[in-house]
């Protein structure tokens, strides 16, 4: 359990330093046994599977970030927890 939590805790540090390294601010992260939900201040949620690295998910939340802010589109939701990448438009 404290192992477990430092780990959780680090993973939260490295995810928040690599959001902030491009500029992205998340407002709210949530644990659930399953999964993450990360609340970006855009008004993006995203879904990130806790059986996946969660920096390496963050890391893939970027660059689709990029490539729809390339396409000129914001996105209601990310979610990252399958094999595919679902995202979702209002």
């Amino acid at each position: 359990p404290a192992t477990v939590e430092r780990v959780r805790r680090r993973e939260i540090e490295e995810a928040e330093e690599v959001l902030s390294k491009e500029d992205i601010k998340a407002s709210s992260m949530s644990f659930y046994p399953s999964h993450v939900e990360v609340y970006l201040d855009t008004g993006v949620k995203t879904f990130i599977s806790s059986e996946k690295n969660i920096i390496n998910s963050i890391k893939v939340l970027v660059l689709i970030l990029r490539q729809i802010s390339l396409e000129g589109r914001q996105p209601r939701s990310v979610d990252l927890r399958y094999d595919k990448v679902i995202v979702s438009y209002d």
